[in-house]
């Protein structure tokens, strides 16, 4: 079905995909770091069984979704203010977009450390041991707050 609707767009667009709100450039990237690090998330903890440790995980992969929202409508903002097709980050006014790029990165970088948590969290769970991964689910967690601080700073904070 999601073939047929790609022909059917791209007949609507004479033969294109519609242009992305998010452009080619700097700003794609920012936010496709972040959905490939949360994709991963929640491909990690799959196989975790049923119980506490499995909830945790769940808690946190919603929480990690939120952030993913979040950086998108930043990244959405930021290429209207400053469109980007390329790689180059555009400087702005007191280098405001380049400092939004480097907090976009850190928190795309917190939530693939939420994941290597998550991972931890489910080796110690498939190997029975509960108490472990929980402090990995914690550990977890810890990174996802992170994510969501460095999503939530002001620019020129």
């Amino acid at each position: 079905m999601g073939a047929l609707r790609e022909l059917l767009t791209r007949l609507r667009h004479g033969g294109r995909r519609p242009a992305d709100p998010l452009g080619d450039g700097v700003w794609r990237r920012a936010h496709d770091g972040c959905r490939r690090a949360v994709d991963r998330y929640h491909q990690v903890i799959e196989p975790v069984p049923p119980g506490g440790t499995r909830d945790a995980l769940e808690r946190v992969g919603a929480e990690l979704v939120d952030v993913l929202d979040a950086v998108r409508a930043q990244c959405l903002t930021a290429q209207q203010d400053a469109p980007s097709a390329s790689l180059d980050v555009p400087g702005g006014p007191q280098g405001q977009h380049g400092a939004l790029y480097r907090r976009l990165s850190r928190t795309a970088a917190s939530v693939a450390q939420a994941a290597e948590a998550a991972a931890m969290a489910r080796v110690c769970a498939l190997a029975g041991d509960d108490a472990a991964a929980l402090v990995r689910a914690e550990a977890a967690a810890r990174a996802a707050q992170q994510a969501a601080r460095c999503c939530a700073t002001p620019p020129d904070g």
